[in-house]
């Protein structure tokens, strides 16, 4: 998953959560996501992908795909 798809399908929270599992506040986390060149930039993206591949995950669950 690029960072664009990850981007693409961000939905509202998702920052709050990130900012959560890294240990910054979710305003932070939003600026480490879209700072390419911040100390944690990796560590947020990642945080961002379980995210979103768990709720995609869920979802497929919910609805028998």
């Amino acid at each position: 998953m690029t960072k664009q798809d990850i981007l693409s399908k961000v939905r509202y929270g998702d920052y709050k959560l990130v900012g959560e599992m890294i240990g910054v506040s979710g305003d932070y986390a939003r600026k480490l996501i879209h700072n390419d060149h911040a100390r944690k930039h990796a560590d947020a993206i990642l945080a961002l992908r379980k995210i979103i591949e768990e709720r995609e995950k869920k979802i497929a669950d919910a609805y028998g795909d």
